[in-house]
């Protein structure tokens, strides 16, 4: 463990692999990328792809694969004195803990919030490779972000999910409501959702009712108006909103309220 009391991993099974059980000084939020099998650990509790496990420090445990499904594991390890000595990831870790009581896994239905979990994982693991000046600092940062994602994951609903939560392009939606505010490609959509760009804009105006840019220019503007309610500038709401300049955006928010955003602020805090 290293000094700062936080450290990542990966592990690919092969066919072969073996694992007699083993109890470690810390605690051990696992994540299943890929395969099936089972976790033995007071008790034997089934693993699928995108399953999430908490295994208490000193607990004795090991994995089992399923024949010609190996698992491939994303591990976070936290030294336990670290939590106890943290209020912020004491509290973020303990919020986790109620979604996810340890050594029961819970799967993460959709495919937003598993590759939102996965995606994080592995950007801990780059981090840690690189082993650059403040990577602590750094790896602790990213850790708050994970089990918040984590958390978030899952205490969705089902009336949050997609109504194909295994579907790629369903994923692709979701992930828009979410990075709005980020540039968008739609042949950076299709390719996510494993369609061609005609099949990919077709299937979304059927799904949608409008088009992929007119859809994204609907989120920013209904969020842009929320920022405005509240007071935001005009200039950071454009921005935060996800637009390149504040030309684009008067001319896209006009068009869609019928009204400047001065004017529409004005009339609605």
């Amino acid at each position: 463990m290293p000094p700062f009391g936080l450290f990542v991993f990966s592990s690919r099974h092969a066919a072969d692999f073996r694992m007699d059980a083993v109890a470690h000084p810390f605690h051990k939020l696992v994540y299943v990328a890929s395969g099936t099998g089972t976790l033995i650990g007071h008790g034997n509790r089934a693993l699928e792809a995108g399953a999430a496990v908490i295994i208490p420090a000193d607990t004795d445990h090991c994995f089992i694969d399923r024949v010609r499904e190996p698992l491939c594991l994303l591990g976070l390890c936290v030294d336990q004195r670290t939590i106890a000595d943290n209020p912020l990831i004491a509290s973020a870790w303990k919020d986790l803990g109620r979604r996810l009581p340890p050594l029961i896994p819970r799967s993460i239905r959709d495919a937003y919030h598993t590759t939102q979990v996965d995606r994080r994982m592995r950007a801990m693991i780059f981090e840690q490779t690189r082993s650059r000046r403040g990577v602590g600092v750094s790896l602790w940062g990213q850790c708050l972000e994970l089990l918040n994602a984590c958390d978030r994951a899952l205490s969705a609903t089902p009336a949050q999910r997609t109504s194909d939560p295994h579907s790629a392009f369903a994923a692709t939606i979701t992930w828009l409501e979410h990075h709005f505010h980020q540039p968008v490609s739609v042949p950076e959509l299709a390719a996510r959702a494993q369609l061609s760009y005609r099949g990919y804009t077709m299937r979304f105006r059927a799904t949608t009712g409008s088009s992929v840019l007119a859809h994204l220019d609907r989120l920013r503007i209904d969020h842009a108006c929320r920022l405005l309610r509240s007071g935001t500038a005009i200039i950071d709401t454009a921005f935060s909103s996800g637009f390149a300049d504040l030309s684009h955006f008067y001319r896209h928010f006009k068009r869609r309220t019928g009204v400047t955003p001065a004017q529409w602020a004005a009339s609605n805090r």
